[in-house]
């Protein structure tokens, strides 16, 4: 397995980790143990959450995560998408389908799926 991802605390871990799985790569969070008894105050760059996913799923995991970072931060501003299975159209802030549940697509492109 190899690290993709560190994160500030264990609820932003868990997070990513459920929108990597609804991507169908499977991840996992490595270090909630110590994390939960320093507690979410102390944030120590190398003693923080990871996340890990298999080696051949390590670089399309980072590279989804680099989109997922894009659309928190272009927030309700960006772009609406439609979803594909369904049709159905959301606004940019939505990182899945209300309808049908189905995950944004995230173009290989930019990777930001905007």
């Amino acid at each position: 397995m190899k690290r993709v991802f560190e994160a500030l605390n264990l609820r932003e871990a868990h997070l990513r980790v459920a929108f990597l799985e609804a991507h169908g790569i499977q991840a996992e969070v490595r270090g909630s143990a110590d994390h939960a008894v320093r507690g979410e105050l102390i944030s120590i760059p190398g003693l923080l959450p990871t996340l890990w996913a298999e080696d051949a799923q390590a670089q399309e995991a980072m590279d989804l995560l680099v989109g997922y970072e894009a659309i928190l931060q272009s927030g309700p501003t960006g772009e609406p998408w439609r979803c594909v299975p369904c049709g159905e159209t959301h606004e940019a802030q939505f990182l899945s389908c209300w309808k049908c549940g189905t995950p944004r697509p995230m173009p290989a492109g930019d990777g930001t799926g905007l």
